[in-house]
C-alpha cells in the first residue's frame, strides 16, 4: 500500500464488525469465480478494464454488474478516508 492510500485501504484479519476471521480463509468455488469474470470479459472486447461485482449464491456465482471505473474512486480519493471511519462515526455500536 502507498502512504497516501492508508484511509483508503486496510488490511483486516478479522472483520470489523462481525469480528469472523478473513485473514487465511479460503473462498469458495474461487475457479468458479475466475471462469465467470474471463467468460464476461470477452463479452466485452473493446474495454481494457472492467471491475466485476460477484455474488455467491446457493445455485453458485452470479454477476451483480461491472464498473469500468473501479478502485478506490469518488469520496474515498476526495476525502483521503475509507467507508470504515465514516462508518465508526456513524454508526459507533457497531463499527470500531
Amino acid at each position: 500500500l502507498r502512504p497516501e492510500n492508508r484511509y483508503v485501504l486496510e488490511r483486516c484479519a478479522a472483520h470489523p464488525a462481525t469480528g469472523r476471521r478473513i485473514e487465511g480463509s479460503a473462498i469458495p468455488q474461487w475457479q468458479d469465480a475466475i471462469e465467470l469474470s474471463r467468460r464476461a470479459a470477452l463479452a466485452h472486447p473493446r474495454t481494457a478494464t472492467l471491475g466485476w461485482d460477484l455474488a455467491l449464491t446457493p445455485r453458485g456465482w452470479i454477476l451483480l454488474d461491472f464498473n469500468h471505473i473501479w478502485g478506490p474512486t469518488g469520496g474515498e480519493a476526495c476525502t483521503r478516508e475509507g467507508i470504515r471511519p465514516i462508518l465508526a462515526r456513524l454508526y459507533p455500536e457497531t463499527w470500531h
